[in-house]
């Protein structure tokens, strides 16, 4: 808040900025209390701006941006299994998605990704979310639920698929979505009574 007066300079700049913070922070907790190791966790977080979005991620959470009921683009998980994915077929050593090379908390610098900032369209639908979602939903149900109804309808659903899908085994289920929606277009206009 401090520094968005009346926007940020640097919207990338920042995340990378906040991500260091929160991983220092963690570290600081640690020493304070006298940890033998400290937390660690992954961090998933977006920044809206002039009509534009940017993201950073460390670890398995993830960004969605559905545009026109298609998945745009999503995060690489820093995993195991994902890095597989890039260099060709996985050994079953490698199968194991919870096995992450990127956290905060840990006591090397963390590996992250940042995006430069996107220009977002008309009804894009963004969702960020925990592995808790994810890997418990296929990912064209997901696109299919954040395209196919209003946010507010959509992201209960799918919390609810993922505990239901984990069932006792479920992990965190957090998730946060928006529908892009500028204020001077409406998705759909009235005729004019004229």
């Amino acid at each position: 808040q401090q520094m968005a007066q009346p926007k940020l300079e640097d919207a990338v700049d920042f995340l990378e900025r906040a991500l260091m913070a929160a991983h220092q922070q963690i570290l600081h907790y640690a020493t304070a209390n006298a940890m033998p190791d400290s937390p660690r966790t992954t961090l998933v977080m977006a920044l809206i701006q002039s009509g534009q979005v940017c993201w950073a991620h460390c670890g398995d959470s993830r960004f969605y941006l559905i545009r026109q009921q298609q998945l745009l683009t999503r995060t690489q998980d820093h995993s195991v299994v994902e890095r597989g994915r890039a260099h060709g077929p996985a050994s079953p050593a490698d199968n194991n998605r919870n096995l992450l090379f990127a956290c905060l908390g840990s006591p090397s610098l963390p590996v992250f990704s940042l995006t430069e900032p996107l220009a977002l369209q008309q009804g894009d639908t963004l969702m960020l979310c925990s592995d808790g979602l994810w890997a418990s939903l296929p990912e064209p149900d997901i696109v299919a639920e954040l395209s196919q109804k209003p946010v507010e309808i959509a992201v209960p659903k799918l919390v609810d698929k993922a505990l239901a899908q984990a069932g006792e085994r479920s992990d965190n289920v957090t998730c946060l979505a928006l529908n892009w929606l500028t204020p001077d277009t409406s998705v759909n206009p009235k005729p004019s009574d004229t």
